[in-house]
């Protein structure tokens, strides 16, 4: 079984959260794609001004969407987290929501005890599966877990 794995990337902080978490569904056996694995805009294009970081970044943002375009159709579960840290879902997690259950995904998100302080929309709300409010019950859902 495949899993994207949709999660802020705005910090090295949000970054190394998701690596943590990855490794326990890797643990598990699942195959795991994670977009900030093969790079985050800002920091490739770090040092570049002017002219060249917009060039830069036209090219590299089309090709980091290309990668995740893959990595979303090739998936069978999208397995959503946001934190306290958060405050809210980023545009990109709640795109790739949307896009995943649009087209049949499985969608599972976690909240990790922020539901109190997020804002979250009705659409997201009714397009996921299945909502966690801890890390430690998405990992111990049975359902899901069964068939792989």
């Amino acid at each position: 079984m495949r899993i994207y794995f949709a999660a802020p990337l705005d910090s090295a902080k949000c970054r190394d959260t998701n690596n943590r978490l990855v490794k326990d569904l890797r643990r598990l056996g699942f195959e795991v794609y994670v977009p900030h694995e093969h790079g985050v805009g800002d920091v490739l294009l770090k040092g570049l001004q002017g002219e060249e970081y917009w060039k830069k970044r036209r090219e590299l943002w089309k090709r980091l969407y290309e990668q995740d375009m893959v990595g979303l159709k090739t998936c069978d579960i999208v397995v959503a987290i946001s934190t306290k840290e958060d405050k809210h879902l980023s545009a990109g997690l709640i795109w790739e929501l949307g896009w995943a259950s649009g087209n049949g995904k499985v969608t599972l998100l976690c909240t990790q005890g922020a539901e109190e302080i997020m804002d979250y929309s009705l659409m997201v709300m009714n397009s996921v599966d299945k909502w966690f409010k801890e890390w430690n019950e998405l990992l111990a859902w049975p359902s899901i877990w069964r068939r792989h």
